[in-house]
C-alpha cells in the first residue's frame, strides 16, 4: 500500500500542468502534508524544457538511516553545472584526429562520471537556494491573501511607517487610501470627503485667512529688546497663516470620548492632518454631539452634570 509520501508524488507527476516546483512545495509545506526541509531537488538541464514542464518526476526517496523519507522531484532547469564554463568541471584531454573508438567510449564515460560527480557536489547549494524559493513563495502566498482582506497586513504599517497602536480597522481604512494622496493633497472638499469616509461621519471645513491668540507664558525681561521685532504690547497677537477649521459632526457612528485625550480618532486625525494638510496651516477640529446629547439635566442621580465642569450656560 502506497504511502502518503508515495501518493503525493504520483500526484505531482501525474500533472497536466505546468506549475512551478516552489509553487507545489510551498502548498505542500502549508497545508502540512510535508515538512520543511523534507524535499530535495534534482537539476537536469533545460534540455527538455521546451516540451516538459517544470517538474520532470517525483518519486520517495529512502536513505535507510532512519525513518524519514524525502519528496524527491526532478527539474528542467540548469544547475550550477550547467551554468559554469566546461573547463571548471572536465579535465582536458588531448584532441586528435586518430583517436580510436575505445579511446572516445573511455573519455565519453569519464565525463559522465565527472558530470555526476559535479551534480552531486552542487546539490547541497542548490537546495538550500531552492528551499530559500520555497520561503520566499509561502510569504509572498500569505502576503496576497492578507493584502486582499478588510485588514491590512503589517508590513504595509512599516511601509507607510503608520503606528501599530492605532486601531486596525481605521488604520487599514488610512493605509488604503495614502497611494492616491497625491490625487487628494490640495483639494480641500476631495480631503474632507476622505476624511468623512475614513471616520464615518460628516466633516465640514471653514477657511479663516488669520487666527487671533493670546500668550500671557512668553513675558519678556528688560534688556535689548525691540518694539515690533521682538516685543509686543500686550499678549494678544494675530496670525496671518491659512487657518482651517474642521467640523466634525454631529456624531453618529462614533462616540466623543474617541476624540478626547488619547482617543483612538483623536491620533488618527493628528497623523491625517501631518499627510494631507501643508506644515504652515493650523488645523482646528470641532466636535458637534447629535442635538439629543447636546442637552443637559442638573441632577446627581442619574447622568450627574456640574455647572463648570461638563456643563455651561449660553444665552
Amino acid at each position: 500500500m502506497a504511502t502518503d509520501l508515495e501518493h503525493i508524488a504520483q500526484e505531482i507527476t501525474a500533472l497536466k500542468y505546468d506549475i512551478k516546483a516552489e509553487v507545489l512545495v510551498s502548498d505542500l509545506i502549508q497545508h502540512k502534508h510535508i515538512k520543511e526541509n523534507q524535499c530535495i531537488v534534482e537539476k537536469e538541464g533545460q534540455f527538455a524544457r521546451s516540451y516538459r514542464f517544470d517538474v520532470l518526476d517525483a518519486s520517495v526517496k529512502d536513505y535507510l538511516y532512519d525513518a524519514t523519507q524525502m519528496l524527491y522531484i526532478s527539474l528542467s532547469r540548469d544547475s550550477l553545472y550547467d551554468t559554469l564554463p566546461e573547463g571548471m568541471v572536465h579535465s582536458k584531454n588531448a584532441d586528435t584526429s586518430k583517436k580510436g573508438i575505445e579511446t572516445m567510449v573511455k573519455e565519453y564515460r569519464q565525463q559522465k562520471e565527472e558530470e555526476k560527480a559535479a551534480r552531486l557536489f552542487f546539490a547541497p547549494l542548490e537546495n538550500e537556494l531552492f528551499q530559500f524559493n520555497v520561503q520566499a513563495e509561502i510569504f509572498e502566498s500569505s502576503f496576497l491573501k492578507e493584502i486582499n482582506s478588510s485588514l491590512a497586513p503589517d508590513v504595509l504599517y512599516t511601509l507607510w511607517n503608520v503606528p501599530m497602536s492605532f486601531e486596525p480597522v481605521l488604520a487599514s481604512k488610512f493605509i488604503s487610501i495614502l497611494p492616491y494622496a497625491h490625487k487628494i493633497i490640495g483639494d480641500l472638499d476631495k480631503t474632507c470627503e476622505v476624511l468623512s469616509l475614513l471616520i464615518g461621519e460628516e466633516v465640514k471645513v471653514n477657511i479663516r485667512e488669520y487666527g487671533n491668540y493670546a500668550d500671557t507664558a512668553q513675558d519678556t525681561l528688560l534688556g535689548n529688546c525691540y518694539l515690533g521685532l521682538d516685543t509686543i504690547a500686550g499678549t494678544d497677537y494675530t496670525d496671518y497663516t491659512k487657518h482651517l477649521d474642521l467640523q466634525i459632526g454631529p456624531l453618529q457612528q462614533t462616540e466623543l470620548p474617541q476624540y478626547l485625550h488619547q482617543g483612538a480618532i483623536k491620533e488618527l486625525l493628528a497623523f491625517f492632518y501631518r499627510h494631507f494638510f501643508p506644515m504652515e496651516v493650523e488645523v482646528t477640529t470641532e466636535v458637534v454631539l447629535p442635538k439629543e446629547k447636546q442637552s443637559s439635566i442638573l441632577n446627581v442621580t442619574e447622568s450627574p452634570s456640574y455647572l463648570g465642569y461638563n456643563t455651561y450656560l449660553t444665552a
